[in-house]
């Protein structure tokens, strides 16, 4: 609980957020706990999902070094973002069609967003892992502000534009 009420403050929910943008919040625990509050806007056009910004609390039990958790929280919050709406690799008989990074769509400082995260101390004086859990609750807190925009959701990743527009025009995507 105490990880989802710091988010809901880092993030100001409960406040309106700006105008054409939703928020989105999601929550992952395993020993390590993180609550993450997206902030999207959708362009019904084009299909383009916009992640304006990722808010996050993380109680990771004992933090030993807080910058190097937070650079682990940011790290995994771009990765997140990225699987979420454009990383795919294609499998044609059993084989990767990627044959290196070149041609493998990732995320970059263009389309990343603001990522704001505050370290919870509840009094853990073992330490949990600040590896990878902040990447847990990325989509889903991207796809629960994609529904909080439009009403509908995207139920396949990467939440691609064309995959939008289908989920727009009442699709199954």
């Amino acid at each position: 609980r105490a990880v989802l009420e710091a988010v809901a403050e880092l993030s100001g929910w409960g406040t309106a957020p700006p105008e054409s943008r939703a928020r989105g919040v999601a929550c992952f625990g395993s020993n390590t706990v993180v609550a993450q509050v997206a902030e999207v806007s959708v362009d019904e056009e084009s299909g383009e999902i916009t992640v304006h910004r990722v808010d996050c609390a993380v109680d990771c039990g004992l933090v030993v070094n807080p910058d190097g958790a937070k650079a682990q929280i940011e790290g995994n919050v771009m990765w997140g973002v990225g699987s979420t709406l454009i990383e795919q690799a294609y499998v044609k008989d059993g084989r990767l069609e990627l044959s290196n990074f070149e041609s493998y769509p990732l995320l970059t400082m263009r389309r990343a967003p603001d990522v704001r995260s505050v370290l919870v101390d509840t009094g853990i004086d073992t330490p949990y892992g600040m590896g990878e859990p902040p990447i847990g609750p990325v989509g889903a807190a991207i796809g629960n502000a994609f529904t909080a925009a439009t009403g509908r959701r995207v139920r396949t990743l990467p939440m691609t534009p064309a995959r939008v527009l289908d989920t727009l025009a009442g699709g199954g995507s």
